[in-house]
């Protein structure tokens, strides 16, 4: 009992030393663009920001099938040689998708422009493979790196990525760039990414390739299909569901509507996303490794839980109750608007924020289904909102309904996944043989 006691401390200890780290990384890569924000405002113009959306849009929405979820896995296997193996299958995968988008965006040029009604991206539209590879092979290194529990070089790479993607961008809107400085910046953070990665994992890369086996690929491939088969509908079906505001925003209220919406999304989602995915990515590997051992995860998923809550409270109530005054403060008047928009999103946003990363148990417990029946639930929620707000062409009641359904939809996922860490089966939407 005593020994148990002591392991137990022992690794809270370490997961509490690995969230700090990449919190301490998060917090200053957070600094820095949070300062400049001020002045990028007058800078750039909503509808810039609006452009930019609609490239991460895209973007997003086709990089997530980029690897066919083969990445997370990498994680899985007790191996380092079946999880290599597993990398080198992701990277091809991504190889392979930037090349067909590049195929297929220039064959439908024409029709996707006149599709999102948005003229400006008519050159940008090239470059989106381009990004897609860069996210794709950024998400293979970083899931090996955290792998090894490389928790400090991530933390390194986000305040460097930070500092860099923020001079660019600043300097571009300097030199009179308008929507292109900052689909440009956001180019340039991407890249920038992927080197310091390949610096730091190219070793293992070479060796990888050296022992490179076909059969072994097809192995892997086979051993962990339910990636492909679930979790790869079902990244998309989220990815899809997240973006989709911002293109039918931007095709049913114009550009400027989706340059509030996107500024309000940003400035949410930028310091709780990188928290909440420095915390993910110290709960990824225990609580890998706890089902592995004791065929449950409840442990660190309670302790995970209550972290999150305690981190989001407080500033997202600031936020709900103050947002457009503070906006209208620091980013100037003419983002005013953004501020309403980030009074509207700020509950999800707090749901978003504890049940997202939480929601890893669901590939912890080898139940992408069930994860794939809540990301459809998702999107419906998401056409329904898009769908209402057309309807009486007016873009407060979309936003709204879409906070309003995402969080119902993720506070099932926490119910969920809370039921799948304590080593059952059974779950509320679903229940396996």
């Amino acid at each position: 009992m005593t020994n148990y006691f002591n392991i137990k401390q022992k690794l809270k200890s370490e997961f509490g030393k690995n969230v700090a780290t990449l919190f301490s990384g998060t917090a200053l890569a957070q600094f820095v663009p949070l300062i400049v924000m001020p002045i990028l405002t007058r800078l750039y113009t909503p509808s810039d920001y609006g452009v930019l959306a609609v490239f991460v849009a895209i973007t997003a929405i086709i990089a997530t099938i980029s690897t066919l979820r083969y990445d997370i896995a990498i994680l899985l296997p007790s191996e380092d040689v079946k999880a290599m193996t597993i990398a080198l299958l992701s990277i091809f995968c991504v190889l392979m998708t930037s090349i067909f988008s590049l195929i297929i965006l220039c064959a439908s040029h024409k029709n996707i422009i006149s599709l999102i009604k948005s003229p400006e991206m008519n050159l940008w539209v090239y470059a989106i493979p381009l990004s897609i590879f860069f996210i794709g092979c950024n998400n293979v290194l970083t899931c090996w790196l955290n792998r090894h529990k490389q928790f400090r070089k991530l933390a390194i790479n986000r305040v460097t990525v930070a500092v860099v993607a923020a001079a660019a961008t600043l300097t571009f809107g300097f030199y009179g760039f308008s929507y292109s400085g900052l689909i440009l910046g956001s180019l340039i953070g991407q890249f920038t990414t992927m080197i310091m990665l390949m610096i730091w994992t190219w070793r293992d890369m070479i060796n990888g390739f050296r022992n490179f086996k076909w059969i072994s690929i097809r192995q892997r491939s086979k051993e962990y299909k339910k990636f492909p088969l679930f979790s790869l509908p079902a990244d998309w079906v989220n990815s899809f569901s997240q973006q989709l505001p911002v293109l039918a925003l931007g095709r049913f209220f114009g550009q400027g509507v989706v340059g509030h919406f996107s500024f309000s999304q940003k400035i949410l989602g930028m310091p709780l996303s990188l928290l909440s995915q420095s915390i993910l990515d110290v709960f990824k590997q225990r609580a890998s490794s706890d089902y592995s051992k004791y065929g449950n995860c409840r442990h660190i998923f309670d302790k995970t839980a209550k972290t999150l809550t305690a981190l989001s409270i407080v500033p997202l109530a600031i936020i709900f109750f103050f947002a457009p005054l503070i906006f209208k403060i620091v980013f100037g008047n003419e983002w005013e608007q953004a501020g309403q928009y980030t009074r509207y999103l700020a509950p999800l946003y707090f749901f978003r924020f504890i049940a997202s990363p939480l929601s890893y148990v669901f590939y912890v417990t080898n139940r992408q289904d069930a994860d794939l029946i809540g990301q459809i639930g998702l999107l419906l929620s998401t056409i329904g909102s898009m769908l209402l707000g057309a309807h009486f062409n007016n873009p407060n009641v979309a936003i709204i309904s879409f906070s309003f359904g995402y969080i119902i939809v993720y506070s099932f996922y926490f119910w969920g996944a809370k039921r799948l860490s304590t080593g059952r089966k059974n779950i509320f939407f679903y229940e396996k043989d």
